[in-house]
């Protein structure tokens, strides 16, 4: 089964660690931006990876509700799925240590 997983750059640690999960099914084939390589013609691959897709798995945040290029909407069907509040809440403190980091 070929999994598209669309997502914001802010959740792109977690989305990776699920794209590993997935992948240790051998049924899966799990594509994600990050297989992209240089020099190719990254919109129509996504575009070439959406259509080949049985599903898309759109990893839902606020960040993604507001990034998700319009070019996309009405594309495909696709599952959402979202993270619980106590999720966003572990993603605020780390990008919020994070940038407290990058000051000191």
């Amino acid at each position: 089964m070929k999994i598209f997983i669309s997502y914001s750059r802010r959740e792109a640690e977690w989305v990776q660690n699920l794209h590993a999960k997935l992948n240790n099914f051998p049924e899966h084939d799990v594509w994600m931006d990050k297989n992209l390589v240089g020099g190719v013609d990254w919109w129509n691959t996504i575009l070439d990876n959406i259509e080949q897709a049985d599903i898309v798995l759109y990893i839902m945040s606020p960040t993604s509700i507001e990034s998700t290029d319009p070019r996309l909407h009405g594309l495909r069907d696709y599952i959402p799925f979202g993270w619980s509040e106590e999720r966003w809440q572990q993603q605020l403190q780390k990008e919020a240590a994070k940038r407290s980091e990058a000051t000191t």
